[in-house]
């Protein structure tokens, strides 16, 4: 009897069965394949495709008719939803729907008509105090008017005999321009925009010299 070592015998080899990839499962491999790719080429050449849109020049305040020298263009590429340079003339003549800064690419929101944004309001010229005023006072901020207590106490008039010293004649009026008066009283020129039904009682105040502003909000 063998006394070496025990050896197993090496194992048959396995037959490599190859499958054979149908015709048809092969052309639509292809074609799938070349959809796709038709599809990328697509997204890349619009996103590569450059339009000429509307820019804001300079800024434009809330409600202000947006004129030719208020804006220029630029080169947008990808499909955006901005005004295109082809609307220009029908951009002219609108209002700003808020206040635009100047490089504000416009959009289809960005304006109004006349008529929605004059529904309602008014628009007046009042001349306040410098000391009345906060600093840096600019078109576009929103300013809370108050009544400021009359020193003389002389008011007959009932247009504002209704409110009581330092109570709010408007809240949220909107600066539509500041420029010095000039003379030399430092005084302050200021347009706001307000609700109609304000209006006159504020003319009334500012004629006196009895109102103040107050900005608010993150002007």
């Amino acid at each position: 009897m063998s006394t070496g070592p025990f050896r197993l015998a090496a194992p048959a080899r396995e037959r490599v069965l190859v499958r054979r990839r149908s015709p048809a499962r092969i052309v639509l491999t292809l074609v799938l394949f070349l959809v796709v790719m038709f599809f990328v080429a697509m997204v890349i050449e619009r996103a590569g495709t450059k339009a000429q849109v509307l820019v804001l020049a300079q800024r434009v305040v809330q409600a202000q008719e947006i004129t030719r020298a208020d804006l220029t263009s630029t080169d947008v590429a990808g499909n955006v939803s901005v005004m295109s340079v082809d609307q220009l003339d029908q951009v002219v003549g609108q209002r700003a729907a808020f206040t635009l800064e100047a490089g504000t690419i416009l959009q289809p929101t960005s304006v109004m008509a006349p008529a929605a944004s004059d529904a309602g309001q008014a628009s007046l010229g009042v001349s306040i105090r410098s000391g009345m005023v906060p600093h840096g006072l600019q078109a576009g901020d929103t300013v809370r008017v108050a009544l400021i207590p009359d020193p003389d106490g002389s008011s007959n008039d009932n247009s504002t005999s209704d409110l009581s010293s330092g109570s709010v004649l408007v809240d949220g009026a909107l600066v539509a321009d500041v420029s010095e008066e000039s003379s030399s009283s430092g005084d302050l020129k200021v347009t706001l925009r307000v609700a109609s039904d304000s209006a006159m009682p504020l003319l009334v105040a500012a004629s006196r010299e009895q109102i103040g502003l107050i900005r608010v909000g993150g002007s």
